[in-house]
């Protein structure tokens, strides 16, 4: 259940470091309204995406979507880090998987042509309206949308219910103890279920006040974070190993009041742990390897503090023990899971689970002591003269041995039939 009464505050930063305050409690009438008017041309039940970069505006038409009985689904902006093409590519693909039947958006998008793929609704078409009543909104049964990580492809449509979101927000919540009294401050991107799940939805279901940047802010201004921390004294921060990466290269700063830093979504790297625990002087104890994905809502494993095991020759991270509800096991290597909340089928396709109720991963993983330890992709596995090599890890040597290409190289894996075994070919 969604009440309004217990709605968290948003701060949300721009790329000049200015503030603007939301308090969504005191916008019922705004929400009502803006929710009047989706209804009255779009059919109760149906998708709809939502276009805009991280701010107010965002918010209030996702809720004003819970308030007119529809599934919201936070799409991907657009960006300079994608070509034109392949934005509208990802688009049409998602409009399809996710069957939306309309996309809110802000000017900017409707100027790139959204338009010739859906039926669409601008941000000026919602402004003006008249507010409804000012009293407190309640939902008890809705569903979301969110997309996959799309490692292997286009990201795929994942739909869960309140019922669901609320018990894995619990269930997550009893590793964290999170309080009224933390604060979560995020770059991340709303339409990747890190940044949706932990730093969104589980907040607003849990009354945790929430710092927000747009990821594009963010890029241009990696210190924000750090400022964000501590103007509004954060706790509570969630990152892929990248954005270690990038914040370790800051500088030192000291932020004492933060709990946990939880890295995710990519695989964790002992040497950029280390460094940025040194650099910021955060205890080892605030440092969470997290082990999640968007088709258990968000997380499946979580640890308290660093702790590696050597692994065919590399160091790799665990990433802890299952959260409350959480089955984990290895199948000829790969990592199953099964929980009450996990996925039953992605929309519009088949049940991806087994008789049992588990369902595979695509990552390769072993657990050692009850802890799981991610080695990597089933698909992203080199195998030479008997050895086994990730192709992740030939990617952050790369990256460390030569800066200038950062981001701009990959290894793979190919077959050598002179040799007769696999090579790494590696393309910049």
């Amino acid at each position: 259940m969604l009440n309004s009464k217990n709605f968290p505050r948003f701060t949300f930063l721009d790329a000049d470091g200015g503030e603007t305050m939301l308090e969504p409690a005191r916008l019922c009438g705004r929400i009502r309204a803006v929710a009047g008017h989706l209804a009255a041309g779009i059919d109760r039940g149906s998708a709809v995406g939502l276009m805009f970069t991280t701010g107010p505006d965002l918010v209030i038409n996702w809720l004003a979507c819970l308030e007119a009985g529809l599934r919201p689904l936070i799409m991907q902006y657009p960006t300079r880090k994608q070509t034109r093409t392949y934005w509208a590519e990802s688009v049409r693909n998602t409009i399809e998987t996710a069957s939306l039947v309309a996309v809110v958006a802000d000017r900017h998008c409707l100027g790139l042509g959204l338009a010739d793929f859906v039926r669409t609704i601008g941000q000026a078409e919602l402004e003006g309206l008249r507010e409804g009543s000012d009293a407190p909104l309640e939902w008890r049964d809705f569903a979301i949308i969110q997309l996959s990580s799309g490692t292997t492809g286009f990201r795929k449509s994942v739909q869960f219910e309140a019922a669901d979101l609320r018990r894995h927000a619990e269930d997550f919540d009893r590793s964290l103890g999170l309080t009224r009294q933390d604060r979560i401050v995020s770059w991340l991107p709303l339409y990747h279920d890190m940044g949706y799940v932990a730093c969104f939805v589980m907040p607003l279901m849990l009354g945790i006040d929430i710092v927000m940047m747009d990821p594009m802010a963010w890029v241009q201004r990696p210190g924000l974070l750090y400022d964000a921390i501590e103007r509004h004294a954060g706790t509570v921060c969630y990152m892929p190993k990248f954005g270690f990466e990038v914040m370790a290269r800051g500088g030192a700063r000291r932020l004492p009041s933060m709990r946990w830093w939880i890295s995710t979504a990519e695989p964790v790297s002992p040497e950029t742990a280390r460094k940025f625990l040194a650099l910021t002087g955060s205890p080892e104890a605030s440092f969470a390897p997290l082990y999640g994905m968007a088709e258990n809502i968000f997380a499946i494993t979580i640890r308290r503090g660093l702790r590696t095991m050597r692994i065919d020759a590399a160091e790799v991270v665990s990433c802890g023990r299952p959260i409350a509800g959480v089955d984990l096991r290895i199948v000829d290597g790969e990592i199953q899971v099964r929980s009450p909340t996990s996925l039953r089928a992605y929309l519009n396709g088949q049940d991806i689970r087994d008789a049992e109720g588990f369902y595979p991963t695509g990552d390769l993983g072993q657990i050692i002591d009850g802890e799981l330890y991610v080695t990597g992709r089933k698909g992203d596995l080199l195998i030479q003269a008997g050895r086994k090599y990730m192709l992740s890890d030939i990617d952050l040597v790369l990256n460390r041995l030569f800066p200038e290409i950062r981001g701009r190289a990959v290894a793979l894996a190919v077959q050598d039939d002179r040799l007769g075994t696999q090579r790494p070919l590696i393309l910049i």
